[in-house]
């Protein structure tokens, strides 16, 4: 069975998921080829490599942010001949009908969709759930798959720090990952940084960062020069040697697909700290593996997307780190019980087989008549509102202008 995932393809959260489905793809035996959209970080999109070996095509599209080429797209559909495309949060619908029209099979990782956009995954003949609250939303569709998301707890796991004791008067590592969140400020680095601000005791902070500072929001500038405990990464760095620097995760984000820092983190023998809100509460059990900290607020994002982003309560957090810090060994014993947990549930090479045996025994979805019809109107309706590529502005303001136009002629017969 030959897979093409349709995706980012890059360092970034869309680009390690769809590194998780091509080795674990690869590992059950199908083909594999990567199409790379282009518009989200163009430049720096991986290669080829050891690492990375399927055949790559980039896409040229700068068009929308998840827009494909449709004569390079095509090209590539007729010379590949996948059996099955996975989309990896694809927002823009062109693909997908192009792909339909060519008789491929199209399967969806859940990620990224709208109320309004929701009936549209009708188009998909799969769809991949990984958090509870994703499937929650689709369970309708009996094309939804529940496959619970997972690390490789053999690359991920705990390191000589996390398997000794502190020893006394030892800062406790407090390690948070800003990602690619940068001034959006949804990885919660601006809460960590003011709940670390206000904590008493031996304590460091350990922040990485894909973004380079320069680019973070003035007040997050202010924080790390008032304060030396704070210690900044900068750039690429092997995630499991940053989470064996430390002690205990902090990780209040105010949204997730996934959050693939947190399971990752808890494999590598960590406590975490996070938000009460899933995705974030599926993976963490409060006074388990670590803390919940309650959400005070709510709030609606400008691009609609489904759920709204959840904001801790900041003193509540504070006090919640202030506990670790005072009893270290609190962060030990439920790191103990974070890794038990992933290795027991979420060991990723035992779940992502599902993938490959899911597409073996789906069959295409038919999609005729007036239903069908409907849909695809939508989906090209929603193209033109959310992703519209320049012959589509180009096209709208050429029917502006004749409107215009049209009102001066009627005003001058007029007169």
């Amino acid at each position: 069975m030959k897979i093409g995932l349709v995706t980012t393809w890059a360092d970034c959260g869309a680009g390690h998921v769809s590194l998780a489905y091509a080795r674990a793809l690869s590992a059950s035996g199908c083909e594999v080829e990567i199409y790379s959209r282009g518009q989200y970080l163009r430049h720096q999109r991986w290669g080829v490599s050891a690492s990375r070996p399927w055949p790559l095509h980039l896409d040229r599209s700068t068009a929308g942010l998840t827009r494909v080429d449709r004569v390079q797209f095509g090209h590539w559909l007729k010379t590949a001949r996948p059996d099955w495309l996975i989309f990896n949060e694809q927002r823009s619908w062109a693909p997908v009908l192009q792909a339909r029209a060519a008789g491929v099979g199209c399967a969806a990782y859940i990620d990224y969709y709208r109320a309004d956009s929701v009936e549209l995954f009708q188009l998909y003949d799969q769809l991949f759930c990984h958090t509870r609250r994703h499937h929650g939303v689709f369970a309708h569709d009996s094309r939804a798959q529940f496959i619970p998301w997972g690390v490789d707890t053999e690359l991920f796991r705990p390191g000589e720090r996390q398997n000794t004791a502190l020893a006394e008067h030892e800062p406790l590592v407090v390690v948070h990952s800003a990602g690619m969140g940068g001034p959006s400020g949804r990885k919660g680095t601006d809460l960590a940084l003011q709940a670390f601000a206000g904590v008493r005791g031996q304590a460091r902070l350990l922040l990485h960062t894909q973004l380079p500072r320069r680019q973070w929001p003035s007040t997050w500038r202010l924080a790390l020069e008032a304060d030396p405990r704070i210690e900044v990464v900068e750039g690429p760095m092997d995630p499991v040697c940053l989470y064996q620097r430390g002690d205990l995760y902090l990780y209040p984000s105010r949204l997730e697909g996934i959050g693939l820092t947190l399971p990752e983190a808890l494999a590598c023998g960590l406590a975490a700290i996070t938000t009460d809100a899933p995705p974030m509460s599926e993976f963490v059990q409060n006074g388990r593996n670590g803390s919940l900290v309650p959400v005070q607020d709510f709030r609606g994002r400008s691009d609609g997307y489904y759920w709204p982003e959840s904001w801790v309560d900041p003193a509540q957090l504070r006090a919640c780190l202030q506990r670790y810090v005072d009893q270290p060994n609190l962060a030990r014993q439920q790191g103990k019980q974070a890794r038990e947990g992933m290795v027991q549930d979420r060991h990723w090479p035992v779940l992502a087989p599902q993938l490959a045996r899911s597409l073996q025994a789906a069959s295409l979805r038919p999609l005729s008549g007036e239903h069908g019809h409907l849909l695809r109107r939508l989906a090209q309706h929603q193209d033109l509102v959310h992703e519209p590529t320049t012959s589509d502005h180009l096209q709208q303001a050429g029917r502006s202008l004749a409107k215009g136009l049209q009102r001066q002629l009627s005003t001058w017969r007029l007169s």
